[in-house]
């Protein structure tokens, strides 16, 4: 249902993600990515070739226009390309390409980018140590699923999707958070002899 990876956009990520999530959801199940090249081959691998439909979408973005309708001479980087339309495919199955889309997740790696600063690369925030970011990722997904209350939903994502009957607490996430680093520091405590 909820899982997230953090590496590098290349085979083996993308191969250790997609496997993850087949291992938390049931079939039916409706998937969408976009294009890259890899996802195909790792859904076939993880998920076979029945009961799912699988389908990608591209969206096509043109150029910065001056309200004259001319192309703008902006420098690299300047300037918001308007997206002209989105181009959904079938790939496996049948999917209901009206409601085929990757919005979804890329509100969340907004709301990531935007709230977590160990993704601002001059701030005092930015991550210097790969173990600590990947931490600083799974402890943010945790608070915005699992406490943070959302206005439009009324309640927490983890609730709204039936994972949880309530809203966890923060004082719950720190004891968790605690509970987790004794056991890596002091794996053997707790242990019956």
């Amino acid at each position: 249902m909820i899982s997230h990876r953090v590496g590098k956009r290349d085979y083996w990520t993308g191969n250790t993600f997609v496997e993850d999530v087949r291992n938390r959801v049931r079939l039916p199940v409706q998937i969408a990515t976009d294009n890259h090249r890899p996802y195909a081959f790792h859904i076939r691998q993880h998920f076979g070739y029945e009961g799912y439909n699988y389908g990608t979408e591209t969206k096509v973005f043109g150029e910065p226009k001056l309200p004259d309708g001319t192309l703008a001479r902006l420098g690299r980087n300047e300037g918001v390309r308007k997206m002209q339309t989105a181009e959904r495919k079938a790939v496996i199955g049948s999917p209901d390409l009206e409601s085929l889309t990757t919005s979804h997740v890329e509100r969340a790696f907004l709301t990531v980018r935007q709230e977590l600063k160990r993704f601002e690369r001059k701030g005092l925030g930015y991550s210097k140590s790969l173990e600590m970011h990947k931490l600083a990722v799974a402890l943010h997904f945790g608070v915005y699923n699992f406490v943070r209350q959302h206005h439009t939903l009324g309640t927490t994502p983890a609730v709204a999707a039936g994972l949880e009957e309530k809203p966890w607490s923060l004082e719950q996430v720190v004891e968790m958070t605690e509970a987790y680093w004794l056991r890596k520091r002091f794996p053997f405590i707790g242990e019956t002899i």
